[in-house]
């Protein structure tokens, strides 16, 4: 008993020390674990080993000619790592497919050879791979690659590799820092802002707006100013669309009176976008009284803001202006576009007439005997313009002769393109004002043919009046082709101040969409000024067929009286009349115009709505973000979203039931350039709408 007592004594010793040192081990073993972890966490992989990953599938796609090439490209799926192989030699345009500028992914390309021509592209990269580009050539084409994860073959280098930032190029290192503002781009631009008080200001919040801006840390900024002082911030921002732009700061007090003011210098940005300029300049080799000349029109409009001017002598040749004459002007190369039409009228006796893309010069004698042909008309001049392929404006219509007389010639004529409505000497509490509202709205009413609005100071003199009232549309570059084409689409508003940017469903200004019976669309509105908005209405008008016969409604409406916002975006979805045809146009007011004498005033033109068995609504109804992330329009609506760790699913959108809806998410891992959502909607008629969602991701690794 004694030795088996004993030996059960050492047996509990050593299970007790056993024990002591299995506890020791689990201690130390714990211990690890623990300062592992939080190693993880410090530096931030924890985070992202417990985040979900971003997990892709990579895909070859054959191509065999520009059409499959274009379309793979054009398509929101393709993805930096995908494969394009060409089954034979492929030769693209930029200026002609693309109009001259295309952001695409990185992707690898085999097979046969393939040259793009001309333009600029940009090739964005999101995922650390290798990317092979042996097969592309190109001519005559700028191109710039923001991958600094990757590292590229690319052995036909287009004659520069300063603007390719990548890892490696072709086996050896090659990091840089690209320069180029474009949409999709990030950059940074000087704010000057300045105390307009006579007291020191502490923690005013500014509003910052800029129609071409995202602002990457949001568009408030909170600022200490003494008396009198200025101040001078640099602002990250991300340019959503081509043109020449600025940023406007305003900080107002609760009775309106003004604390802060401030802005950039206008930024010039390439690519598409709404350009601000004037159709209707001329000289005083037109008559009239006391004008600038050519090089005073060219001068004072860039000074303004404006990108582009049209200009056509009344009777009397053009003087002809060089493209170097241009820059030479305004300092600059290629940032300003002087496009020259064609007017004919007998002075200010009579209706003249406005012409672009021809070089037809019809005789301007209307109401006279022609030979045994009877009378000459306006409709005969207009005419001979539109035969010729020519662009026919109205310019201030109502302003020569009986409103009368004019309102009987206006509804008579066919096949012009727009007509004047705000014109720089055009009071708006005028008789003659509201005449050309009402005309430009009943003619539309008839339904025989679509008129767009159009706004121009119209003249040149010493107290500097162009810019009071502009156009300001959507052009692919600042070409005359281009030029040409926004006139002829539509997509276009016109002002003497505010800005205002209006979509609905998938359809732009301008532009047609087909509704039925229930349908309905998202009006999606954006409108912006220096001083404070008053008031923001879309009008719905019904297509009667009879142009005294205007039936209107108010579908929406803000007011923004006293609120002092410079600024206002809103999304709503909206009933659609699925029983009558119908044109739908917004209107903005604002606390005063440019001159500073009057109230400002925006207008958009239509969005025109038929009656269809199938819907031609390809927009979304509704985006829906993840939790602790945020949903945001810029000035000029464009939707950005803002959160942590963003991936495919952080965004998601909802559409019509019979809609088909694509989201894909671009991560671009360099800082050049803003990474983006696209989505790609199909209606059952078959249109199809691609909507960008740029995407700023705050995660922040944590550094040792």
């Amino acid at each position: 008993m004694a030795e088996e007592k004993n030996t059960n004594h050492g047996a509990e010793k050593k299970g007790k020390k056993a024990g002591r040192l299995n506890w020791i081990g689990y201690l130390v073993l714990v211990l690890g674990v623990f300062s592992v972890v939080g190693a993880l966490f410090y530096t931030g992989v924890f985070d992202s080993l417990f985040s979900k990953p971003e997990t892709f599938s990579y895909y070859t796609y054959d191509v065999n000619n520009t059409e499959t090439l274009t379309r793979y490209l054009e398509h929101s799926s393709l993805r930096p790592g995908d494969t394009l192989n060409a089954t034979s030699p492929i030769t693209l345009d930029v200026d002609e497919v693309f109009g001259g500028y295309k952001e695409l992914p990185l992707v690898n390309w085999t097979g046969s050879d393939v040259t793009f021509r001309n333009g600029t592209l940009v090739f964005l990269g999101g995922v650390p791979k290798e990317a092979d580009m042996t097969p592309v050539r190109f001519s005559g084409t700028k191109v710039l690659i923001d991958a600094p994860s990757t590292d590229l073959t690319m052995p036909n280098l287009p004659g520069d590799d300063k603007q390719i930032n990548v890892a490696t190029l072709n086996g050896s290192e090659h990091l840089v820092e690209l320069d180029l503002k474009a949409p999709g781009t990030i950059f940074t631009v000087p704010v000057t802002l300045k105390n307009e008080t006579s007291g020191g200001l502490t923690g005013v919040p500014v509003q910052l707006s800029g129609a071409n801006y995202i602002f990457v840390d949001g568009d408030q900024v909170t600022v200490d100013l003494e008396a009198g002082a200025s101040t001078t911030l640099d602002l990250k921002v991300i340019a959503t669309q081509g043109g020449r732009a600025k940023i406007t700061a305003c900080a107002y007090d609760e009775a309106g009176k003004q604390l802060v003011s401030g802005g950039s210098d206008y930024q010039v940005i390439s690519g598409a976008g709404y350009f601000a300029g004037e159709p209707h300049t001329e000289t005083g080799a037109s008559g009239g009284g006391k004008r600038g000349s050519v090089s005073d029109i060219i001068t004072k409009a860039y000074n303004s803001g404006l990108s582009w001017v049209g200009y056509a002598e009344l009777e009397v040749d053009n003087e002809e202006v060089t493209e170097g004459e241009v820059d030479s002007l305004t300092h600059s190369h290629g940032d300003f576009l002087f496009i020259t039409g064609k007017q004919t009228g007998e002075g200010f006796g009579t209706h003249h007439l406005l012409a672009y893309n021809t070089t037809a010069h019809p005789r301007s004698d209307y109401g006279e005997w022609v030979d045994d042909h009877g009378f000459w008309v306006l409709q005969d001049a207009v005419q001979e313009y539109i035969d010729d392929g020519g662009i026919v404006i109205l310019p201030d219509f109502f302003r020569i002769g009986q409103l009368t007389d004019c309102i009987a010639k206006c509804r008579s004529l066919r096949d012009e393109t727009a007509l004047e409505v705000l014109y720089g000497h055009l009071e708006l509490d005028s008789m003659e004002y509201k005449v050309v509202m009402n005309v430009w709205n009943n003619i539309n009413v008839r339904g025989y043919q679509k008129l767009y609005a159009l706004g121009s100071s119209y003249y040149v003199d010493p107290s500097e009046t162009i810019g009071l009232a502009y156009t300001k549309g959507y052009m692919t570059d600042l070409s005359e082709e281009a030029f040409y084409e926004m006139l002829k689409s539509g997509n276009y508003f016109v002002s003497n101040g505010p800005e205002v940017y209006f979509t609905l469903g998938s359809t732009v200004q301008g532009s047609e969409l087909n509704v039925s019976a229930g349908d309905k669309a998202l009006l999606k509105i954006s409108a912006f000024d220096d001083v404070p908005l008053k008031s923001v209405t879309v009008l719905r008008y019904i297509i009667t067929g009879n142009m005294d016969n205007e039936i209107k409604e108010e579908v929406y409406t803000k007011d923004l009286t006293g609120q002092n916002i410079t600024s206002w975006q809103d999304s709503v979805l909206l009933d659609m009349n699925g029983e009558q045809d119908c044109f739908y146009r917004v209107e903005v007011r604002s606390e005063k115009s440019i001159s500073g004498a009057e109230e400002g005033r925006a207008f958009s033109n239509p969005i025109w709505t038929y009656v269809s068995d199938k819907s031609g609504n390809a927009l979304f109804h509704e985006i829906t973000v993840a939790e602790n992330v945020e949903l945001h329009q810029s000035s000029d609506g464009t939707y950005y979203v803002v959160g942590s760790k963003l991936n495919s699913e952080s965004v998601q959108v909802t559409a019509g039931e019979e809609a088909m809806v694509l989201v894909d998410y671009h991560k671009v891992t360099g800082s050049n350039f803003a990474s983006y959502y696209t989505v790609r909607i199909i209606a059952p008629d078959g249109t199809v709408h691609i909507e960008k969602i740029y995407a700023i991701d705050t995660y922040q690794p944590k550094k040792k």
